[in-house]
């Protein structure tokens, strides 16, 4: 069992990283790196992040790269959409539009295809045999050559 302020490995994990984060007062870091003196590789560690630079400063501040009137116009679009409709509403309509656009894209395709097809409108070809020609199979043939051979 362990004492009552003695910390497991995980905890001053956490700790570190809050610490690296600038989360912690003087004193909470005064208690951290006290108890990390009993694990020495967790010390090192906490020393090694606590060493290295700050690079906040490199990509400037945030206010360079967003225009607050344009932020604030999206935060409006975004709670108009979402006090008018929800998205069982939004996607249910949008598939209706989308299936009625397939739908006259395929009739469309269709229509296109039996225009374009001149042995279709004279009545030389019927639909089921473009689709379904007749072919006479070589097992036919075999067949055929049965037949004759027994009738012989």
């Amino acid at each position: 069992m362990k004492p009552y302020n003695q910390k497991t490995p995980e905890e001053l994990e956490i700790k570190i990283n809050d610490a690296a984060d600038g989360l912690l007062s003087n004193k909470e870091l005064k208690d951290l790196e006290k108890s990390l003196g009993a694990h020495p590789a967790l010390l090192q560690d906490y020393r090694s992040i606590m060493n290295l630079p700050d690079i906040g400063g490199i990509y400037g501040s945030s206010e360079l790269y967003s225009n607050p009137k344009q932020v604030y116009n999206i935060l409006q679009m975004l709670d108009k959409e979402d006090e008018k409709t929800s998205f069982y509403d939004t996607t249910v309509v949008w598939f209706k539009k989308y299936a009625v656009a397939a739908s006259l894209l395929i009739l469309a395709l269709t229509s296109l295809f039996y225009v374009t097809q001149p042995e279709l409108l004279n009545g030389e070809l019927t639909f089921e045999e473009f689709y379904y020609p007749y072919e006479e199979l070589e097992t036919e043939d075999y067949a055929t050559y049965l037949d004759e051979w027994f009738e012989q």
